[in-house]
Formats: C-alpha cells, sequence, structure tokens
C-alpha cells in the first residue's frame, strides 16, 4: 500500500504504485514537462553520492510507476529518496525532497519499504 503524508513515501515491500509529482517553480507557478523532460525517482540507503542506489525509475511524465519488482528486493526500512526533473536544454533540479518555508525537510528517512505481509 502506498501512502504519502508529510514529504514521507511508505510502500510495501513488493507493491506496485504509481503516484504523481507535482512542479513547482521559485514563485509558486505550476512547471508543466516538456517533450524532453524526465523524472527520475532514485533511493538510496543513505543520503550521500558514494551510498549505493537502491533504485531508480526514469519516467517521461509527471507520474512515477513503481513495479513489484523495484521493491521486492529491497529489506524492510527506513531510506532516502529524491526526484530530480531533468529539462530537455540539459538543467536539473531536484524537486523531492521540498524544501518547506519554515524550515528545511531533512532528506533522509523519506522512504518507508515496509515488510510484506503475505
Amino acid at each position: 500500500m502506498l501512502n504519502i503524508k508529510q514529504n514521507v513515501i511508505s510502500l510495501n515491500r513488493g507493491d506496485d504504485a504509481l503516484f504523481g509529482v507535482s512542479i513547482t517553480d521559485e514563485t509558486g507557478e505550476e512547471y508543466l514537462m516538456e517533450a524532453g523532460d524526465t523524472l527520475t525517482f532514485s533511493v538510496r540507503a543513505l543520503p550521500e553520492e558514494t551510498s549505493p542506489v537502491l533504485l531508480s525509475v526514469t519516467s517521461e511524465t509527471d507520474r512515477i510507476l513503481l513495479r513489484h519488482a523495484d521493491t521486492a528486493g529491497i529489506p524492510a526500512g527506513r531510506y532516502s529518496a529524491d526526484i530530480r526533473l531533468t529539462r530537455a536544454n540539459g538543467d536539473i533540479l531536484t524537486v523531492y525532497p521540498v524544501l518547506e518555508t519554515h524550515g528545511r525537510v531533512k532528506p533522509w528517512n523519506n522512504f518507508l519499504v515496509d515488510p510484506e505481509v503475505t
């Protein structure tokens, strides 16, 4: 079961999940993806570039689709996730985790893999 609350994504290990990504610019205007733009959802054990990538999914739309095989091999636990927008012009922007106006959301422990029940 997919659950997204307070910038934390949780998912049962081995489940399929589909979620939309809303992107706004610095003025609060909605950004609509253009031809050639991609979103990449990545999960690492630690929020460091040297930490191995446990999961990476790229989409050409504003939706991220996780298949059961994507999380089936990841042990239940807390991980660090981000979503990067690569624009057709080559710009790369991190669009998740979201930075709040009253403090920074910690970019670690924001992806939970819950154990399989069945």
